[in-house]
């Protein structure tokens, strides 16, 4: 089992005893961020688990559902997610598999072909939905609207942050 936060924190605060340059609330900060990643993917994991699905299929198709004619080339979903290509082969072949995508030709390009939801894949992906977004709405009831704005204020400055490093 994973270490609780506190249990992280208080890891960390031992270590910084040796280390008195460490950076430890800048530290601590980033390490509830990614505990926080961790344990949203962990519940959504578990509501998909009884699909016999996980994030990265699950973020597959709503990203496809998300495009307006439901397709995109196996390029862009690589590079939405920054998988490799063999990789986002992998993922549509399992959706292929679950009749939940298809590869369609591009006309005009005998080689190219995209990948599409099928009319399955939208149903699944429209009966599925509501209960994850109820999950995202229970998870940010904890904070006001306001918190809500703030919140993502500053998600996207350490986005950009980020983006400079």
């Amino acid at each position: 089992m994973p270490l609780s936060f506190s249990d992280q924190e208080m890891l960390i605060r031992q270590s910084a005893k040796n280390n008195p340059a460490m950076p430890v609330e800048q530290i601590l900060l980033a390490r509830l961020l990614l505990h926080n990643s961790s344990r949203y993917v962990e519940k959504r994991n578990q509501l998909l688990k009884k699909y016999q699905l996980n994030d990265t299929l699950f973020m597959a198709l709503v990203v496809l559902y998300c495009q307006p004619s439901y397709a995109l080339q196996p390029s862009q979903l690589s590079e939405i997610f920054g998988y490799s290509k063999t990789n986002a082969t992998r993922i549509a072949d399992e959706l292929v598999k679950r009749a939940w995508l298809a590869r369609t030709e591009v006309q005009g390009d005998r080689r190219g072909f995209l990948l599409t939801l099928t009319p399955q894949g939208i149903q699944f992906l429209e009966q599925l939905l509501p209960n994850q977004w109820k999950q995202v709405e229970q998870l940010f009831s904890v904070l006001d609207e306001q918190e809500q704005q703030q919140l993502k204020k500053l998600l996207l400055k350490l986005l950009t942050s980020l983006e400079n490093l």
